[in-house]
């Protein structure tokens, strides 16, 4: 039996194959032109037209941010779009200098860094080096101390860059020297002792007792000065609010030689 196909069926059939083969192609090309677009915009986005023309470093004087960025690859003709700002900043905080970093891309082609260094605060000996502590007890580098630079008294193994300093008492004293100002600072002695922290600067003796309200006790030791304090001077600031001060021998003169030592804690 021969079967008979109408000939406005066979016409709609035909229609249908052309009109798919139409999206087909429309949606072929419209791919293609997707890819191309993207590839001539990712060729326009690495070319040298849009790589790093100028790096801008705000607040770093002892951070080798520079040479950093250099290890990364963030130099002039580096392609702007590769510049990953977080990842940056992730890796100029590994620096035992670096506090805080802010990294801000600007197209077509400048990043700004802005750094915020670590203060450091006082020399302590290794053993066999001496280590210069931040402020908030972190050791930035290994050297050895001028003149007149803040010490803390004793042999402390074990510390190296990067590390936070273990020991609480010690951290408190390396804190408060490094909130002196400079004329007090110059020449600052720091103790651990069962009474605590003390510090020895000229003919002061500060006893701060722990690492608590560092900031206030730094404020209270100005006032005093600034009321005349002077001389052969005992200043007690374990209470802040409430300061003491004795006119005496510097307690220090009775402590032990040998202080506790420090561990090192990462």
């Amino acid at each position: 039996m021969k079967l008979v196909v109408d000939a406005r069926l066979a016409d709609r059939r035909h229609q249908v194959r052309e009109s798919w083969a139409r999206r087909r192609l429309r949606w072929v090309v419209g791919c293609a032109g997707v890819v191309l677009v993207a590839a001539v915009g990712l060729a326009v986005l690495e070319s040298p037209w849009l790589a790093l023309r100028d790096i801008e470093i705000e607040g770093a004087h002892n951070a080798p941010v520079a040479e950093l960025l250099a290890e990364a690859g963030v130099v002039p003709g580096y392609p702007t779009i590769r510049v990953r700002p977080q990842a940056v900043v992730t890796m100029l905080e590994t620096d035992p200098w670096v506090a805080e970093a802010a990294v801000t891309v600007s197209w077509p082609g400048s990043v700004e860094v802005a750094v915020v260094e670590r203060s450091p605060a006082a020399w302590v000996n290794t053993g066999k080096r001496w280590a210069l502590v931040a402020v908030d007890g972190v050791v930035l580098t290994m050297g050895r101390p001028s003149a007149g630079e803040p010490q803390l008294v004793g042999t402390y193994p074990g510390i190296r860059p990067g590390n936070h300093v273990g020991n609480e008492a010690a951290a408190a004293v390396i804190g408060f020297m490094g909130r002196l100002p400079a004329e007090l600072a110059a020449g600052a002695v720091g103790h651990t002792t069962k009474q605590g922290g003390v510090v020895t600067t000229g003919k002061l003796t500060i006893i701060i007792g722990d690492g608590s309200d560092l900031d206030a006790k730094a404020a209270a030791l100005a006032a005093l000065l600034e009321h005349g304090v002077r001389g052969e001077s005992t200043i007690n600031l374990i209470s802040p609010t409430r300061p003491g001060v004795i006119n005496s021998r510097p307690v220090v003169q009775t402590l032990p030689a040998d202080p506790p030592r420090l561990s090192a804690s990462s």
